[in-house]
C-alpha cells in the first residue's frame, strides 16, 4: 500500500508539470537526401520570461548540427549554453519572451542510408517539461538528367550576290570565213564593174 501511495503521489506531481510545460512546434522536411542540409525550427510557446528554458534533441546517427541561431533569448549567441553528447544537441538560455525560437542547420551525412529516422526532443523550464518525436525519411537521390547529344553545326558558304543585269536577250555571233586572194580580186572587179555601169547609165540619162 505504501508503494502505491508513493507512486500515486509522484504521478500527481508529474502531471501538473507536464500540463504546464511550454509547447514546442518542430518544423522540418518530411524527407531528404543523404549528403544534404536540412533546417529544423523549434518554435516555443508559453515559455516563462526571464527563466531558463532548455531543449535537447536526439538526432539519428549520421545527423549533425553544424549551425544554429536563437531568437527570444536574453543572452547573446555566444552566451547561450550548448551541449553535444553523442547524437544529441542541447540549448539552454533565459527566455526574453514567451515565444523564443531555435533554428538549427543539420547535416545529413552522406553515409546515412535510405529509410525512416526518428528525432526525439525533450524540453523544460521551471513550469514543467515535455517531449516530442518527429520522423524524417531519407530517400534515394534522383538520377542526374541525361546530357543531350551535342549538335554539329556545319559550315556554310555565303553566295555572292549576282551583278545587276542591264538588259536581257539572246546574243547571236556570226563567224566570217577567211577570203583567199582570188576571191578578193573577183569581188573587187565585180564592185568596180557595177559602179561603172551605174555611172554610164546616169551619164546618158543626163
Amino acid at each position: 500500500m505504501r508503494r502505491v501511495a508513493v507512486l500515486a503521489t509522484l504521478i500527481l506531481l508529474i502531471i501538473p508539470l507536464t500540463l504546464a510545460a511550454p509547447a514546442v512546434t518542430r518544423t522540418m522536411p518530411q524527407e531528404a537526401h543523404a549528403g544534404n542540409l536540412i533546417e529544423i525550427i523549434y518554435a516555443v510557446s508559453s515559455a516563462t520570461p526571464k527563466e531558463t528554458f532548455s531543449l535537447e534533441d536526439t538526432l539519428p546517427a549520421g545527423f549533425e548540427v553544424i549551425n544554429w541561431t536563437v531568437k527570444g533569448s536574453l543572452e547573446a549567441r555566444e552566451d547561450v549554453l550548448t551541449r553535444t553528447k553523442e547524437h544529441s544537441f542541447a540549448w539552454s538560455f533565459n527566455a526574453s519572451s514567451t515565444k523564443p525560437t531555435i533554428t538549427a542547420i543539420v547535416d545529413v551525412g552522406a553515409s546515412v542510408g535510405i529509410g525512416n529516422y526518428t528525432l526525439s526532443a525533450v524540453w523544460f523550464d521551471p513550469s514543467g517539461f515535455s517531449k516530442e518525436e518527429s520522423r524524417i525519411e531519407i530517400v534515394e537521390e534522383p538520377p542526374a538528367p541525361a546530357t543531350p547529344p551535342r549538335k554539329l553545326v556545319k559550315a556554310t558558304t555565303k553566295k555572292k550576290a549576282s551583278s545587276p543585269v542591264a538588259a536581257t536577250g539572246t546574243v547571236t555571233t556570226w563567224t566570217i570565213p577567211a577570203i583567199d586572194a582570188y576571191t578578193a580580186w573577183g569581188i573587187t572587179f565585180f564592185v568596180l564593174s557595177f559602179a561603172l555601169v551605174v555611172g554610164l547609165y546616169y551619164s546618158k540619162s543626163a
